[in-house]
């Protein structure tokens, strides 16, 4: 097992295998930036719909109280491109 940490722009990264089908198929994607749920959402979207990752972890960090719509709609988009959603 390989843990690569890779700073900068989450939402302008794309992995190196980017393109190649099936390379996502044994990788995990760890996301803990500071964004707007919205952000997060777009960022399960566009991991999950190109399937670039197996698997993802993606923090939503919320200023004032929990976005339960923001929470919801997370959970939509990765249940519809088959992934499991968990949240706490």
């Amino acid at each position: 097992p390989r843990v690569t940490f890779v700073g900068g722009d989450a939402f302008a990264y794309e992995p190196p295998w980017a393109g190649e089908e099936g390379r996502g198929v044994r990788t995990w994607m760890v996301s803990d930036v500071i964004a707007y749920p919205a952000r997060a959402v777009e960022l399960v979207r566009r991991w999950g719909s190109r399937r670039w990752a197996s698997r993802m972890v993606v923090t939503m960090k919320f200023q004032a109280g929990v976005d339960w719509a923001a929470l919801d709609e997370a959970g939509s988009v990765a249940e519809s491109l088959g992934y499991d959603f968990r949240s706490k």
